[in-house]
């Protein structure tokens, strides 16, 4: 339905321009700017309703929710005591907050990772390896999951807590019974 509108309103915002100018018709581009524009707000309402409606119900994210979560996540570089981030500690990765937990990508531990298909392994210095099942998807409580080819690992799981230190991301572990 949203897209819908937002099509529709695209299309007699700039067709009414046209035709406007065409017809030399000022109240005719005026009415199509106005339509145009009121139909795009709506299909921006329809949205953010949509995703208030999932959220309330207990639906998991959507594919785009998920993207439009991780567009506006910030960065950080990682630092962590006792692993070095891949590929260095000025690469910045977003900080990803899904359903109470937080995520960031794997790759970060590329350095101490392994992986057998859909299974990885996290293997920390002075740490028992972590074996982590790769889902395709993220739903609420995943641990390990793709989205547009990037696999996202929920930090707790890996025993890594984060803490946000001016502009940089600290990992701390966490002793098996935190």
């Amino acid at each position: 339905m949203a897209i819908l509108l937002m099509i529709a309103g695209g299309l007699i915002f700039v067709l009414g321009i046209f035709i406007g100018i065409a017809d030399e018709s000022l109240i005719f581009i005026l009415l199509s700017v106005i339509g145009g524009l009121l139909l795009i707000g709506l299909s921006k309402i329809i949205e953010l309703l949509e995703g208030i409606t999932h959220r309330s119900l207990g639906v998991p994210y959507t594919h785009d929710q998920i993207r439009t979560i991780l567009q506006s996540s910030l960065e950080y570089p990682v630092e962590a005591e006792g692993i070095a981030p891949y590929p260095d500690s000025d690469t910045p990765y977003p900080l990803l907050h899904l359903d109470g937990e937080t995520y960031m990508r794997a790759r970060v531990f590329r350095n101490y990772l392994s992986q057998d298909g859909s299974l990885y392994t996290f293997a920390f210095p002075d740490r028992p390896p972590e074996v982590l099942r790769r889902m395709q998807g993220y739903y609420p409580g995943a641990e390990l999951f793709a989205h547009e080819d990037q696999v996202y690992v929920k930090l707790s799981r890996i025993r890594l807590k984060p803490r946000v230190e001016g502009h940089k991301l600290i990992l701390e572990f966490q002793n098996a019974n935190d």
